[in-house]
């Protein structure tokens, strides 16, 4: 199979056209039409309906388009391993994490560590909880930071570096935020601004209140962390939340309370199995972590493992 053809799918999904994809990829419209046609052909299959000149994604497409993207992320990353294998670049780091991360920690974390490394070049990709585990299991990535626990493949390797505890966030003007400690039976009655069902936070959440007894008044649901604190900056309730998340909005905005009874969680790196992690990876994830444990050092504590028992063998 051409590569090609997995460009032409990729700009075509990306886009949502064959013009934008043409003008994404410097072709011709017509030259990205054969080349979906090519790939449709020999694949067997549609990977579009067309409707009215749109090209509307089946069902097969869609789900061959998410099998195949780590294929083509993976050989578009070819040049990039020849040139460190012929030594002619600089520090290269390949890093994978979930969305609230890529917002919340790891800017300020690469902001950091290039004052160290100022010939650092690296590349984020941004992942779904439940795409993570695999993800990282085939190189090009070099690390992966993500919050635990996550079912992986046996590929990966992953360990704690933190363990932090879910915050109530609050409007500023809250009578409740005049205490620095909320408890759950306060928060009952309360407009609260939930993640939505599937995610494993607010299974913990729901699964805390109901051996208290209690019922939430859910006001509304956002699949997002940083979403949910976002509605409680407009005064639309209460959330509970990872605290990288809570300190993403101002506090200006919203008053970040400690939670009793107490639910934590933990944050993980992932890397490769059949890789140990290079000196760089290493030192870039002593970063990650002491940038965390700033962000929020009532709420989030770092975990002290020797790097070799953390790491494995560093190469």
């Amino acid at each position: 199979m051409k590569l090609a053809y997995l460009q032409a799918l990729r700009g075509v999904m990306e886009a949502g056209t064959v013009t934008g994809a043409a003008v994404r990829m410097r072709r011709s419209q017509p030259q990205i039409s054969r080349l979906v046609s090519d790939l449709e052909r020999e694949l067997g299959f549609q990977v579009f309906a067309r409707h009215k000149k749109r090209l509307i994604p089946t069902s097969e497409g869609r789900e061959f388009y998410v099998r195949s993207l780590h294929i083509l992320d993976q050989l578009e990353e070819i040049p990039g391993i020849v040139r460190e294998i012929t030594g002619g670049s600089d520090a290269f780091l390949r890093i994978a994490c979930q969305s609230y991360i890529a917002q919340a920690l790891l800017p300020e974390a690469l902001g950091k560590f290039v004052k160290t490394e100022s010939s650092l070049r690296f590349s984020v990709k941004i992942h779904s909880r439940a795409e993570m585990g695999e993800a990282v299991s085939i190189p090009p990535y070099d690390l992966a930071i993500v919050a635990l626990p996550l079912d992986h493949s046996l590929l990966v390797r992953s360990e704690p570096f933190a363990i932090a505890d879910v915050v109530a966030v609050l409007p500023r003007d809250h009578p409740l935020a005049r205490n620095q400690t909320v408890k759950a039976t306060d928060l009952a009655h309360e407009p609260f601004i939930a993640l939505t069902s599937e995610t494993l936070l607010r299974q913990e959440i729901d699964r805390m209140f109901s051996d208290l007894g209690l019922l939430l008044n859910i006001r509304g649901e956002a699949s997002a962390g940083i979403a949910t604190c976002q509605m409680v900056a407009q005064g639309l309730g209460f959330t509970l939340a990872d605290p990288l998340e809570a300190h993403y909005v101002s506090s200006e905005q919203v008053a970040v309370r400690e939670l009793t009874p107490r639910l934590c969680f933990s944050y993980g790196f992932l890397w490769p199995a059949m890789e140990g992690p290079t000196a760089l990876t290493v030192r870039f994830a002593e970063c990650v972590a002491e940038t965390a444990r700033t962000r929020d050092p009532k709420h989030i504590k770092i975990i002290h493992p020797r790097r070799e028992s953390t790491f494995g063998a560093v190469n």
